[in-house]
């Protein structure tokens, strides 16, 4: 677990230790003496201290949790011509860079399906009311908050015969807590992403979850 804190960050802390200081003098003298006034002027004491660390720690540990689940898993490689790509429209390059026999995505036409072939270096768009592809790459989970400062983005592959989730790509995104929030707005959104599990050497992706997932049948390569 690691506690996101940087100078800049103890620097604000200290202002808001000051600030709460002087206000917790104040109060220390509007309340009245006794051992219930000073029971509660250290009960208040206590969580003034505590907060600027409560939310960070509770977003550090959750995000931890997550990003053990992170990652790609494939349960099962299958051999295909081709997908439906629920995620973008991007056919035309996938074919061109994996060789696949069509790809389907979907349609500027609202509720439609573009079907995508190249043949003899000419392409052919068809747009049909559904996807003919059995295997569907599409996203279950987009930038989803699952918990405080917490996001989840996922895609998967479905086998639309079998309704059976295939394989997954699974990332969590981690934003500020209300201290660093002060000041790293003016840098950004502070995000932290994590494609698996924190402290662990991932080795280096080849590519979509597609690549992970879809062999070229022999239709398709001629073999």
């Amino acid at each position: 677990m690691e506690i996101q804190f940087s100078i800049i960050s103890y620097f604000f802390m200290m202002i808001f230790y000051a600030i709460a200081l002087g206000i917790l003098s104040v109060l220390w003298r509007l309340v009245e003496p006794g051992r219930v006034g000073r029971v509660f002027m250290s009960s208040i004491a206590i969580f003034v201290i505590a907060l600027p660390w409560i939310d960070e720690i509770w977003i550090a540990y959750h995000f931890h949790e997550a990003c053990k689940d992170a990652g790609i898993h494939v349960s099962r490689q299958v051999d295909v011509d081709g997908f439906y790509y629920d995620a973008i429209r991007s056919g035309y390059s996938l074919i061109n860079h994996y060789g696949y026999g069509f790809m389907e995505h979907k349609s500027r036409k609202a509720g439609k399906v573009d079907h995508i072939t190249k043949t003899d270096g000419q392409w052919k768009k068809e747009t049909i009311d559904k996807p003919t592809a059995r295997y569907h790459l599409k996203y279950s989970y987009k930038h989803t908050p699952v918990n405080v400062q917490l996001t989840k983005f996922e895609s998967v592959v479905l086998d639309s015969v079998t309704n059976e989730i295939i394989a997954r790509d699974t990332r969590y995104s981690r934003y500020p807590g209300w201290l660093n929030g002060f000041w790293m707005r003016f840098y950004g959104t502070g995000q932290t992403i994590c494609k698996g599990p924190l402290g662990k050497q991932l080795p280096k992706r080849m590519g979509g979850l597609h690549a992970y997932v879809f062999n070229l049948s022999t239709k398709t390569t001629g073999d």
